[in-house]
């Protein structure tokens, strides 16, 4: 019953009509997200995901598609994986699964160099964050959380974290299944959530988040080993 208990305070148990009491996650396949806005020379419109074959996040059981079409661009899926929040001990729960698409052809340009995650992050190339939710959280908690992590990597720079914070603040709860996309190009950031849009421009802003997932102490080592390794794998020599 403790453990019940602290799930319930921690806002991740919801209780339902099913025998169990627990409201479990669905495998959430790609839907169409649509928007328009400009990353660089690209004109992104239109994003959505596209639908057939599909791969699962081991933790999770949340789907990725294999491919991200955003106007004539395509974004290929590299890898994704769960991040986790310790709430009681040594219990944890799954909150969202994250994945990293990016442009196949520019990313096998760019080649994966001597740091295969730091290219990812600084190299020249359209990348997307797909963040799947696998419970329940307030958006505020989810903005807040990020921004916890991005802080520390944007140390003197004028990147704006407190409109960041703002855009998450104005949602409500993000449900399971639902999902947030950042799409990003150099310098230009376009979120996308179930509560709207918000672009962003600053290079400390996209080169942090990256980092959340990519640098040396990530949020999520299952995802950063995945989606490295969908790196070097796609810009292996045929």
């Amino acid at each position: 019953m403790v453990y019940f208990r602290v799930l319930m305070m921690a806002g991740l148990l919801s209780i339902g009509s099913a025998a169990s009491g627990i409201s479990h996650n669905p495998q959430v396949r790609g839907n169409s997200l649509a928007f328009s806005n400009v990353l660089g020379d690209r004109s992104v419109s239109a994003l959505r995901l596209r639908g057939g074959s599909d791969v699962k996040e081991a933790a999770t059981g949340i789907l990725f598609p294999k491919e991200l079409v955003s106007g004539s661009n395509t974004l290929t899926f590299l890898g994704a994986g769960e991040r986790k929040k310790a709430i009681f001990g040594p219990l944890a729960v799954n909150v969202y699964a994250i994945g990293l698409y990016v442009d196949s052809e520019l990313a096998k340009t760019a080649g994966p160099g001597a740091d295969a995650a730091e290219t990812l992050i600084t190299g020249a190339f359209p990348k997307a964050l797909r963040l799947v939710m696998a419970r329940a959280v307030s958006a505020d908690k989810i903005g807040d959380a990020l921004a916890d992590q991005i802080e520390p990597r944007i140390k003197g720079t004028d990147a704006p974290l407190e409109e960041f914070k703002g855009f998450f603040k104005a949602m409500a709860s993000l449900e399971a299944g639902q999902e947030i996309l950042f799409a990003i190009d150099g310098a230009e950031m376009l979120v996308t959530a179930p509560g709207g849009t918000r672009a962003f421009e600053s290079r400390a802003l996209c080169d942090a988040l990256l980092h959340v997932y990519l640098g040396e102490e990530p949020v999520s080592p299952t995802a950063k080993a995945a989606m490295v390794h969908g790196f070097v794998a796609l810009t292996a020599p045929a």
